[in-house]
């Protein structure tokens, strides 16, 4: 983490060491046009110097970053951009403890001003290392409180001691948002990792769990399909000695193709049902569903189950303005399986079976609740019931993978199925997000 932070701090560094450049070439000349000193040359061949030396240094200090400096210690190249700035301090201090003395008071009140604010803009550029940050801030204001003691005006020692106290602030200030720097920058670091370890455990629980839901697809598919096809294997072998028998019965025969048949379809519902588990993982186009009508068409297509098993379904809870935005057939698909389950588990149950399907605007989308008068799930198999494969009807009546499509499709569309075990009869709560929903033009 200490060579992460050290890369930073140089990056940070080398991203400010232009406008620095151009803003102390900027200052000097500001300096030159506006400072009346007793000798000008002299102050023309300062500035001659100034821009020189400092377009030399940094000149210098690119072309090593980009040739020599790649392959060094971050510590070495942070020491040698500092021997760079020392050449810029170095014209700084001539003026601060040779030109300022000299000057008059209005130029005297420039350089002042000059001075004070490069100290000032140090602390931010250079706040990336304490050591440059200190060195340039001194470089500027003690040879300015040297010049400023030597001036021979009224107020010099106060002026001088003013330097040195604004000196003092600046590096205390510099020091110490330089260690929230630090501090900000170690904590996002720390962040980062626990992220990345954070996703790394994610990934992993994700594989072991699909790892795990393909031996249980496995083991499933592998104990519902081997009941038809022994079923078959031993009707196979009864037609054969059928076949070799001399008084041929045809209805014996008959029955047992009507047999084959019927495994025959069982071992084809299976496989449907196993691909459209793996289908309903894909992502399909979306339309505008109205909820109510979506849940009136699938008592519609089971009323001839309804009525047989005497049933009385209750919708009138549900709005007929929400509307719902995704894929048709699979919402049809889904919601098909969970009132499916709920008939199912009517048949068996009260004596006046009933279900119940509610749906309200919640705070951050739509609750639908389907309740039947079943009585309920016991607690041991609870967690097992999304599971593939896992069911608890008869042999024939179910393969165990409607709830898991069920699933797969409302985590699609960004929502979610689960079984209240407070409830006293068999309840699936299903949420869906606020922005699937929309009231419609009608309402």
């Amino acid at each position: 983490m200490e060579s992460h932070w050290l890369e930073t701090q140089y990056k940070y560094l080398k991203d400010t060491s232009i406008p620095i450049f151009l803003g102390s070439l900027g200052c000097a000349t500001f300096i030159y046009l506006i400072v009346l000193d007793a000798n000008q040359l002299q102050l023309q061949n300062w500035l001659i110097s100034f821009y020189s030396f400092t377009t030399l240094a940094y000149t210098v200090f690119f072309l090593l970053d980009r040739f020599y400096l790649p392959g060094q210690r971050l510590n070495t190249k942070t020491n040698i951009y500092w021997s760079f700035l020392a050449i810029v301090w170095l014209h700084w201090a001539y003026i601060s403890a040779i030109v300022f003395p000299r000057s008059d008071g209005s130029s005297q009140v420039f350089i002042s001003i000059m001075v004070g604010g490069l100290a000032s803009a140090a602390m931010p550029l250079h706040l990336a290392s304490n050591k440059i940050m200190r060195s340039s801030i001194l470089a500027l204001l003690v040879p300015f409180a040297i010049g400023a003691l030597y001036s021979g005006q009224r107020y010099s020692e106060l002026l001088s001691a003013i330097a040195l106290v604004y000196a003092l602030i600046l590096l205390k200030s510099g020091c110490l948002l330089n260690t929230l720097l630090q501090s900000e920058f170690t904590q996002s670091e720390k962040n980062k990792f626990l992220a990345k370890e954070l996703e790394n455990k994610t990934l992993n629980l994700i594989s072991n769990a699909q790892r795990a839901m393909m031996g249980d697809v496995a083991s499933g598919m592998a104990h519902e399909m081997n009941n038809p096809l022994m079923t078959i294997l031993v009707n196979i072998d009864k037609l054969d000695k059928l076949c070799g028998e001399s008084a041929f019965c045809k209805e014996s025969a008959k029955s047992t193709i009507e047999k084959l048949k019927t495994n025959v379809e069982r071992v084809t519902r299976i496989t449907k049902n196993l691909s459209y588990f793996y289908t309903s993982l894909q992502k399909k186009e979306d339309s505008i569903i109205n909820f109510y009508g979506l849940v009136e068409q699938i008592i519609i297509n089971h009323s001839d189950k309804i009525a047989k098993n005497n049933i009385h379904v209750i919708t009138k809870t549900i709005p007929p303005y929400l509307n719902t935005i995704g894929n048709s057939s699979d919402l049809a698909c889904a919601f098909t399986h969970i009132i499916s389950n709920a008939i199912d588990a009517c048949k068996n149950g009260d004596s006046q079976p009933w279900i119940r399907i509610e749906a309200a605007e919640w705070h951050n989308g739509i609750e639908i609740r389907v309740i039947d008068s079943g009585s309920g799930i016991s607690k041991d198999i609870q967690d097992k019931i999304m599971n593939p494969f896992f069911t608890t009807k008869d042999v024939g009546d179910g393969v165990g993978l409607g709830l898991p499509i069920a699933r797969n499709i409302l985590h699609r569309h960004g929502g979610s199925i689960h079984l209240d075990p407070t409830s006293v009869n068999t309840t699936f709560i299903i949420n869906l997000p606020k922005h699937s929903f929309q009231k419609s033009e009608a309402a």
